[in-house]
């Protein structure tokens, strides 16, 4: 059986929503009567978890973002998504993003657990839940500032077609549209 150690940990940085950190780390392996321990520096970014929905309206259309995302030169195919707040659960963050993000809301009964999954295990315990929320409707949309999203929308299965063909490029969208379409 192998298990990780810390040894030491130092703080790099830390902003509004990530925190950069080293640890030193060392595995150790039990076998043949005999223990190997094994030493590295790990880089972590920690980050936030977050909840992301699949809106799905009473038509069976999908309530997606063009998001232009500061660090690409190209704009992302998004479902909505947020980060989960201190205390609040991940169902609360989903329906809250939908509103900010595309203007439309859902009754909590109408929104299931799809997945949730680490988005970027070699670097933080960070988890993405994923829900596919049916029968939205109409709501206020208020995304925050510095956010220049195009909301638009289209039929799940054209969704999963721009997918397959390599145009959805971001992953819990992808992830959340295959585990939608299994749960449609």
């Amino acid at each position: 059986m192998a298990k990780w150690k810390r040894i030491q940990e130092v703080y790099r940085h830390e902003s509004n929503f990530y925190t950069l950190r080293e640890e030193r780390v060392f595995l150790e392996v039990e076998g043949d009567a005999k223990e190997e321990r094994q030493e590295g520096i790990y880089t972590l970014l920690d980050a936030p978890d977050f909840a992301a929905a699949v809106p799905l309206t009473p038509e069976g259309k999908v309530v997606m973002i063009r998001n232009h995302r500061y660090p690409l030169s190209e704009p992302l195919i998004e479902i909505p998504a947020g980060i989960v707040e201190e205390g609040e659960d991940p169902l609360d963050t989903a329906i809250r993003e939908m509103e900010e993000e595309v203007g439309y809301s859902a009754e909590r009964e109408n929104v299931e657990l799809l997945c949730w999954f680490y988005p970027t295990a070699n670097l933080n315990d960070q988890k993405g839940w994923v829900y596919l929320a049916r029968d939205v409707f109409p709501a206020e949309c208020r995304p925050d500032p510095g956010e220049v999203l195009e909301i638009f929308q289209m039929p799940l299965d054209e969704a999963l077609e721009m997918l397959h063909r390599g145009e959805i490029r971001h992953p819990a969208t992808a992830y959340g549209l295959m585990m939608a379409e299994r749960g449609v």
